[in-house]
C-alpha cells in the first residue's frame, strides 16, 4: 500500500511540474526577444526538474545530485540547477539520532560525549551531521544515517525503474538506456548507505595521501564508527572563496597542489572521489586541503589512462578527426552520421586555435564535447565522465586561486611523468604503437 501511495505521489508531482512548465512556457510567448525566451524556458525546465526531485525527498534528491555531475546526459541549464540540491534536506528529529546511536553501540549518547549539539550543522539526503565533544574534550563531527533510509531507497528505485521501463516504449528514449541509468544511480546510492564502506574509503585515502603533507582526510574515531554512524575529527576549515583573503602561501602554489591531487587520485592511485564538488574540499590559512565526504568513490580502471592519453594527444595536436576516431574506436560506438560527428569535433578544436597555453581552458573543451555527445545521442562510459567532471572541478578551483594558471602545461608535465613509469610500458605501446617516452626533467613540478 505504501508503494502505491508513493507511486501516486510521484505521478502527481510529474503532472504538477509538467503543467507548471507549459503554463509558464505559454506566458513566455509574450516576452520580447527570442534569446530571452529561450533562456527563461531553459531556467524553467531546470528548476522544474530540480523541484520535482526535491519535493519527493531523500532518494530523488540523491539521484539529482548524481545527475548534476553527468553533463554527458544533461545540458548545463539543468545540471547547474541540480547542483543546488546539495544539503537542502530538512533534518530528522534528534530523538532518532539518540535511538540510532543506542542501537548501534548499545550505550546512550550521554555516556560517550561530553556534549552533543542537537541541531545538525548539515542535513543531506542520506544523513545529517552533528558537532560534539568526546569525554576527552576532542571536537568531533558525528554523521548519523536517516531512519529507514534503506527501505525508502528500495521503494523509490523500484518506482524509478518502472518509469524507466515506461519511457523506453518511446524509440528515442530507448537509446538513452534509462533502465541502465537507474541501476547506476541505485548502485551509487546503496554504496553510501553503509558507513563502514565510507570508513574504509577514508582509510584508503589517508594512506594514498600520506606523503603529501598538505592533504588531510578527517581522522576517524574508530570505536564510534558503525554501519549507520560515523565519528571523525571536526575540520576547522573553509570553502575556497572564504580562505582567499587570508591564505598564507602563494596562490599559484595552491593551484598546483590542487591539480596534483587530481592527477594522483586518477593516474597513480586509480581511486577517485566521485562527489568532488567545491563543498567537499576545504582549506585553511596554511594551504592545507581537507577532503571530505568520501562515501562515493570510484576505482578507476588502469586502461582508462591510455584512453585519456589518446584524447589528450589528439587535443594537443589540434587533431579534430583524430578525436572522432579515438571516440569511436575506444568506446566502440556506432555514430549515425560520422561525417557530421567528425565535423563537430573539428569545429570544437578550432576554438583552441590562436590561444596561448595560459588562455586555453580545457574545461570549456570538455563541456563542448559533452554538448556534442548529447547532440549525436551517443553514450559515454560514466567512469570517463567522472574523470572529466573531477577535472572540471579541479581546474575551476585552481583558476580561482590563480586565474593565470597555465593548467595545460602542468597537466602535460604530470601526464608525461606518470606514463614514463615502467608499469605503463606495455599499455602505452599497445595503444599508441610508439616507444615509451622518457620522463622530462621538469615533470615533478606539480607539488
Amino acid at each position: 500500500m505504501r508503494l502505491l501511495f508513493r507511486f501516486l505521489r510521484v505521478d502527481f508531482e510529474i503532472v504538477r511540474q509538467v503543467a507548471r512548465f507549459f503554463f509558464w512556457r505559454l506566458c513566455y510567448l509574450f516576452v520580447p526577444g527570442k534569446d530571452r525566451r529561450l533562456r527563461l524556458a531553459q531556467r524553467l525546465q531546470g528548476r522544474g526538474i530540480t523541484d520535482f526531485l526535491r519535493n519527493l525527498g531523500a532518494t530523488y534528491i540523491k539521484v539529482g545530485q548524481i545527475l548534476s555531475s553527468r553533463p554527458d546526459l544533461l545540458p548545463p541549464h539543468i545540471t547547474e540547477e541540480l547542483a543546488t540540491l546539495q544539503d537542502q534536506v530538512p533534518p530528522f528529529p534528534f530523538e532518532q539520532v539518540r535511538a540510532t546511536f543506542r542501537e548501534d553501540f548499545e550505550k546512550p549518547l550521554d555516556s560517550v560525549f561530553k556534549d552533543f549539539e542537537e541541531k545538525p550543522i548539515a542535513a543531506a539526503s542520506v544523513a545529517q551531521v552533528h558537532r560534539a565533544h568526546l569525554a576527552t574534550g576532542e571536537l568531533v563531527a558525528v554523521k548519523v544515517q536517516r531512519p529507514n533510509i534503506e527501505k525508502t531507497v528500495e521503494r523509490d528505485l523500484s518506482i524509478l525503474d518502472f518509469l524507466a521501463r515506461a519511457a523506453e516504449i518511446i524509440p528515442i528514449a530507448r537509446r538513452m538506456n534509462f533502465r541502465a541509468q537507474v541501476r547506476e544511480f541505485g548502485q551509487a546510492i546503496y554504496a553510501q548507505l553503509d558507513f563502514r564502506v565510507e570508513a574504509e574509503n577514508n582509510r584508503r585515502f589517508t594512506k594514498n595521501f600520506e606523503k603529501l603533507p598538505y592533504v588531510r582526510i578527517p581522522k576517524l574515531v574508530e570505536s564510534l564508527c558503525s554501519k549507520r554512524v560515523l565519528t571523525m575529527e571536526f575540520i576547522q576549515a573553509r570553502k575556497i572563496e572564504a580562505v582567499l583573503p587570508t591564505i598564507r602561501i602563494p596562490r599559484a602554489d595552491m593551484a598546483k597542489r590542487l591539480f596534483h591531487i587530481y592527477t594522483k587520485m586518477t593516474f597513480e592511485d586509480f581511486f577517485i572521489h566521485a562527489d568532488m564538488h567545491p563543498g567537499n574540499i576545504l582549506f585553511d590559512d596554511e594551504g592545507n586541503c581537507f577532503i571530505l565526504d568520501v562515501g562515493l568513490v570510484n576505482n578507476v580502471r588502469e586502461d582508462y589512462l591510455p584512453i585519456f592519453m589518446r584524447f589528450n594527444l589528439a587535443i594537443s595536436q589540434k587533431d579534430g578527426p583524430g578525436i572522432a576516431r579515438a571516440y569511436v574506436e575506444e568506446y566502440k560506438v556506432e555514430v549515425k552520421n560520422y561525417a557530421a560527428f567528425e565535423a563537430d569535433c573539428v569545429a570544437i578544436i578550432q576554438t583552441l586555435e590562436g590561444k596561448s597555453a595560459s588562455e586555453l581552458e580545457f574545461a570549456k573543451y570538455v563541456l563542448d564535447m559533452f554538448k556534442m555527445i548529447r547532440k549525436h545521442r551517443l553514450h559515454m562510459d560514466p567512469n570517463v565522465t567522472l574523470l572529466n567532471v573531477a577535472y572540471l572541478t579541479f581546474e575551476g578551483m585552481s583558476r580561482v586561486f590563480d586565474p593565470h594558471f597555465d593548467i595545460m602545461t602542468i597537466y602535460a608535465s604530470e601526464i608525461m611523468r606518470i606514463i614514463s613509469q615502467p608499469k605503463w610500458r606495455g599499455v602505452f605501446e599497445r595503444h599508441f604503437q610508439k616507444k615509451q617516452p622518457a620522463a622530462p626533467a621538469l615533470a615533478a613540478q606539480a607539488g
